[in-house]
């Protein structure tokens, strides 16, 4: 969904003859080649997975334009050995996208938290949320891809992560924490 809605903005952007091609172009293959090569391995550098989500930021703020609030605080401090399993923070970050922008508000409102300390990964994500999303929790308190990469999460890292998820007021927080291996 995403890869073609990214193509679709591509597409409109190219008919206006937009400076914004290019960069767009180049977030979007790096993404690709991250998926397409790190995707099935079990455990990759730390430092690649949060390249990866800073492309896909970068590339959502292109795309989203001056509706986005982003506040990102990602510390890299410590990370160089640190492995963990590919795509799994994007997961939530990708969701802070996707169930924020497209919602009654003005703006889109995301703040992203990360850094590692004496071996504990810590997430915390906060986005505002659509009517959409907002109902989907009242149903049922998480997604098909959150209860996924929690499974994935309970294989992987058994009792050794926590994951909270809150949504209060229009409001959605993830706070994760896994020990890395």
């Amino acid at each position: 969904h995403f890869l073609f809605n990214v193509l679709n903005n591509l597409y409109g952007l190219s008919l206006k003859h937009d400076d914004k091609v290019s960069p767009m172009l180049l977030k979007l293959s790096r993404l690709l080649r991250y998926s397409l090569y790190y995707a099935h391995e079990n455990f990759v550098p730390l430092q690649n997975e949060l390249g990866c989500i800073e492309n896909y930021m970068e590339l959502e703020k292109m795309r989203i334009g001056e509706r986005l609030l982003l506040d990102v605080n990602i510390s890299k401090q410590n990370i160089d050995e640190a492995i963990i399993p590919p795509m799994l923070l994007m997961t939530f970050v990708e969701n802070a996208f996707k169930h924020s922008k497209d919602t009654s508000h003005k703006n889109v409102i995301i703040t992203i938290r990360f850094q590692l300390v004496d071996g504990l990964i810590e997430l915390a994500i906060k986005n505002n949320m659509s009517d959409e999303a907002k109902s989907l929790i009242n149903v049922d308190h998480s997604g098909i891809g959150l209860s996924v990469t929690q499974k994935r999460l309970d294989l992987l890292y058994g009792n050794n992560y926590s994951l909270q998820t809150f949504s209060e007021e229009g409001v959605y927080k993830i706070c994760l924490k896994i020990q890395t291996k």
